[in-house]
């Protein structure tokens, strides 16, 4: 019998005869007490392994939930890479040509302000194929460290300006930096902030809080072990219904939205393609409230763009021979223009294997070219990847610089490695254009300095 149990020692001891026999009805009553408390320790050993079977499926349920969302979004990326890569090109030749009206200062006096809302228009327009893009099946954000307060103010200066919404900014002062795109965290932190508009009926706070948080081994949360900054959204919104909760991240799932339905959709393929997570916690009537854990970098660089453009500068330095390759024949037309306004002499072929052979060419004339601008795809053809490795067999020196509308594409990411200097997304503006030319011609000019000396 166990009678090891302190309170049954006692109770023994007061129930034992002077001899230290126990009766017989004492013992009875003891092989009961002591069968119930067996018993109740088995079903204290069944309820854990309950609970334990419980935790294991709430976790594969998360886990199928975040997998069945990953092939959504995954799915929806080979549709909308391709939209988004024939709107950019079409945005190109629309911003290009604007661009170069903006360059005569007769146009200029006279339908200026028209041609500054075009660009505008064709900047939101870029915006909109931004969120496509992030949907493309392969993808490489182009990380760099970032200060998010920084981002995170403009975001909600610019999107929530004239609304009724009081804005609350919470940031740690020694927060780390991000190691982030800052592009698409820009578009991730919009689309927050219009979640939260959208969900607040008339007036109400937003709350921004910015956090930095070391992960263990073995947390609660789906992370690699390190240093995390933190950012949270809090609204005080009508909130998301617990039918609506485990499909809030899907394109078009909320009846409310009022934008394009891919906001939330965007921001949880930001999160994942920057290997970082994502929680959301809302109940109607109360509000929603995301948190989002970004990898923190080592050194901080606040990273700041103008969103609209200006008259454009085109001061690039020295004239140079330039190789350009697109398989688009207006965007050959209105980049060659472009050059020329820039004072560049441009020959313009539409496949990788033209660019190949005039490269070849010049270079036996004795009038090689000084700098190379290819696009990344083309249909059918020799693409500007394949282009430049053989170019690189006959000049390891010579600028390149890739362009395509394929914005998440492991080349544009990661440029040096497949033998550029720069690369320039399209749709861009002739600014960005101009300023990349700059300094991949500077860059060019000090090595060949350096090799002579």
């Amino acid at each position: 019998m166990n009678y090891r149990q302190p309170l049954l020692q006692r109770q023994v001891a007061q129930l034992v005869s002077g001899d230290g026999t126990v009766p017989p009805e004492t013992e009875a009553l003891l092989r009961t007490v002591d069968a119930t408390y067996e018993q109740m320790e088995g079903e204290r050993q069944r309820l854990e392994k309950a609970l334990d079977a419980a935790n294991r499926e709430r976790i594969d349920l998360r886990e199928k939930l975040t997998a069945q969302q990953s092939r959504h979004v995954e799915a929806l990326g080979v549709l909308a890479g391709g939209i988004a890569h024939d709107i950019n090109n079409m945005l190109t030749i629309v911003m290009s040509n604007t661009s170069l009206a903006m360059l005569d200062d007769t146009a200029m006096a006279c339908v200026g302000d028209c041609l500054r809302d075009i660009q505008n228009g064709a900047a939101r327009a870029r915006d909109l194929t931004q969120q496509l893009t992030t949907f493309a099946k392969i993808d490489s954000p182009l990380r760099s460290p970032v200060v998010l307060p920084t981002l995170v103010r403009d975001a909600t200066e610019t999107h929530l300006r004239g609304l009724p919404i009081q804005t609350e900014m919470d940031c740690t002062p020694d927060l780390w930096p991000a190691q982030v795109d800052p592009e698409q965290v820009g578009l991730l932190v919009q689309n927050l902030l219009l979640n939260a508009a959208q969900s607040i009926a008339d007036a109400g706070v937003v709350r921004l809080v910015l956090r930095n948080e070391v992960v263990a081994a073995g947390g609660p949360l789906p992370l690699k072990p390190g240093r995390y900054v933190r950012l949270t959204v809090i609204d005080s919104g009508r909130g998301v219904s617990p039918e609506l909760l485990p499909r809030l991240f899907e394109p078009y799932s909320h009846p409310r939205r009022a934008g394009s339905g891919l906001g939330l959709a965007t921001v949880y393929a930001i999160v994942k393609k920057h290997e970082g997570h994502i929680e959301v916690e809302s109940s109607a009537g109360r509000g929603t409230t995301f948190n989002v854990w970004f990898a923190a970098a080592e050194l901080a660089s606040a990273t700041a763009a103008p969103w609209g453009q200006t008259r454009p500068s085109l001061n690039v330095g020295p004239s140079v021979r330039v190789l350009v390759m697109d398989d688009e024949g207006t965007i050959l037309r209105v980049t060659a223009a472009l050059l020329k306004r820039m004072g560049l002499e441009a020959t313009v072929v539409s496949t990788g294997e033209e660019a190949v052979r005039a490269f070849a060419e010049a270079r036996s004339a004795g009038t090689p070219f000084g700098l190379l601008i290819f696009d990344l795809a083309i249909p059918g053809a020799m693409g500007g990847r394949e282009a430049i490795e053989l170019i690189r067999q006959m000049d390891k020196e010579v600028p390149a610089i890739v362009s395509s509308g394929y914005s998440n594409d492991p080349v544009m990411s990661d440029f040096a490695r497949y033998g550029f200097q720069a690369m320039v997304t399209k749709p861009y503006f002739v600014n960005d254009l101009a300023k990349t030319i700059r300094q991949v011609l500077a860059r060019s000019g000090q090595n060949r300095l350096a090799a002579v000396a």
